[in-house]
Order: C-alpha cells, then structure tokens, then sequence
C-alpha cells in the first residue's frame, strides 16, 4: 500500500510541475506578444505624426499652385528617418455662400462675398510615410478660401 502512495505523490508532482510550466509559457507567449503589439504600434504612431507632417508641405503646394496659376505637383520628402511622399489633387473651385458670379461688384451688401472671396478651391492631399514594411496613409480636404483685406 505504502508504494502505491508514493507513485500518486510522483504522478501529483509530475502533473503539478507541468502546470506550472505551462503557465510559465502562457506567460512568455503573452509578454513577447505585448512587446510585438507595442512596437507595432509605436511605429504606426511614428508614421503617422510623418504622414501628418507631410499634409503642411500638401498644403504649401496646394497655395504654390493657386498662385502661380498651374496644376499642383507631387512632393517627395524625408522626414524623422520616413520616405514621404504628398500628393495634392485639384478637385475643382466652388462659389461659397451669399455671393454670385454675375453679382460682384463689391460694394457693402450681397455681392461683397463674390468680389472679396466669392469663390473657394477644393484640394485632396493624399500624404504616404514610409519606412521599410511600415507604410501609413492620410488624406485631408484643404480648402483655400481668399479674405478680404
């Protein structure tokens, strides 16, 4: 009877043994998974604020373009170790409210709003950061609208 008991108490501590390592690797299975998370998304955090970054040269472009009276041009820039690239398409000019085209005399009544800023133009700035597999992606619609001065 005495060996019987002594078997269990092995079997017992067998089993209680393997528990425990399978606990432990449980543990290291989640924490190397958290790292891989965290990284992950300090990178898309890093590229973000780039591709973010990228959206002020879309702008400049998109005003460079108004300006000098051509269509805008893609940019190509290095930012924090990031490949940016910016592309601003023209989408098209649109009368704002409360002003007309035929009615822009400018005076002070309905036609101020066309001869001062009767008209806006509408831009989509498509702004990539890249960086070995890391790739993110934003887009904003810039509207340039004149003021009076």
């Amino acid at each position: 009877m005495k060996t019987r008991r002594k078997g269990v108490a092995l079997i017992t501590a067998i089993l209680v043994m393997a528990f425990v390592l399978a606990m432990a690797a449980a543990a290291m299975f989640l924490s190397v998974r958290s790292l891989r998370v965290s990284g992950a998304f300090s990178r898309y955090e890093g590229g973000l604020s780039a591709a973010d970054g990228g959206l002020a040269f879309g702008i400049n472009e998109a005003i460079a373009s108004i300006t000098e009276a051509r269509m805008p041009q893609e940019q190509s820039v290095s930012l924090s170790g990031y490949s940016i690239s910016v592309i601003p398409d023209f989408i098209g000019v649109f009368f704002n409210a409360g002003g007309s085209i035929e009615f822009a005399s400018g005076y002070e009544g309905l036609g101020k709003a066309s001869a001062t800023s009767g008209a806006s133009a509408f831009f989509r700035i498509n702004s990539v950061a890249s960086r070995g597999n890391d790739r993110v992606s934003v887009e904003a619609v810039y509207v340039h609208s004149p003021q009076a001065h």
